[in-house]
């Protein structure tokens, strides 16, 4: 059963998490975007997301439907483009979303993209402390650079395919079409970027909002990952691996 992702236990009740144990502390906690509690415990306040890549049991091909970004997010779309989270969830059906090297541009405009949400999700939490004496955790779970990798088309649109360096451990001698394989790993190479860029500049904008509010100067920022990305070194795709890039 562990191995089924989708259906994996959620943390004992007992165990305590260390935003509780800032919470006995009387901090003000939240959180937005991703994380990977089914269960979120220690937070006064969320507005989460589902993940972007393709679930376990798609991935053994059992097409059961996109994996979903999460219920808040298609409200929110939904009202913002009436008809938008149909149009992502159309695009995740296709069968080239569902491969291990998905690299296409994502149909939404660059405003409605999931990153966008989070970031405002985010700058919408520290507006509502600005005028609080209370020391505050926000926990911001960005859904990317984790693939399928469809950036928006401006950030896509970023960097050339063209003139992206191969892994020095990729063989393309052991692919049948070597070509075909330099070209699509090129591509997804190229969309990884502009996935970074693209919550690089969420990012910013979230510290932005913090200098604005008279935030930044007492708030420690802490850049952390649950996981690299094989990106080719070693022919290889992912996370499911020991290889140092995971």
């Amino acid at each position: 059963m562990e191995n089924e992702v989708d259906i994996t236990p959620p943390l004992p009740p007992w165990e305590k998490t260390f935003m509780e144990r800032l919470q006995d502390a009387g901090y003000y906690t939240g959180a937005v975007g991703k994380i990977h509690m089914i269960r979120p415990k220690g937070y006064h306040e969320t507005a989460l997301t589902g993940g972007k890549g393709v679930r376990w049991t798609q991935a053994r091909g059992q097409n059961i439907g996109p994996a979903p970004l999460g219920q808040k997010y298609a409200a929110w779309l939904e009202k913002k483009h009436p008809g938008g989270y149909e149009e992502i969830y159309e695009q995740r059906r296709k069968p080239e979303y569902h491969q291990d090297k998905t690299a296409i541009v994502n149909v939404l405009p660059e405003e409605e993209y999931v990153e966008y949400w989070i970031a405002e999700e985010a700058k919408n939490f520290l507006r509502k402390r600005k005028e609080s004496s209370r020391p505050f955790l926000l926990w911001v779970g960005f859904c990317g650079p984790h693939g399928p990798f469809d950036p928006p088309k401006r950030y896509a649109e970023m960097y050339s395919p063209a003139n992206m360096p191969l892994p020095k451990t990729f063989s393309p001698e052991r692919y049948k079409n070597p070509e075909q394989e330099i070209k699509t790993l090129k591509k997804v190479i190229a969309y990884y970027y502009a996935m970074m860029t693209c919550i690089d500049d969420r990012v910013g904008s979230i510290i932005d909002e913090l200098k604005k509010n008279g935030q930044r100067e007492n708030t420690i920022i802490v850049f952390t990952s649950d996981h690299g990305e094989m990106l080719g070194d070693k022919n290889r795709f992912g996370k499911g691996c020991f290889y140092e890039p995971v």
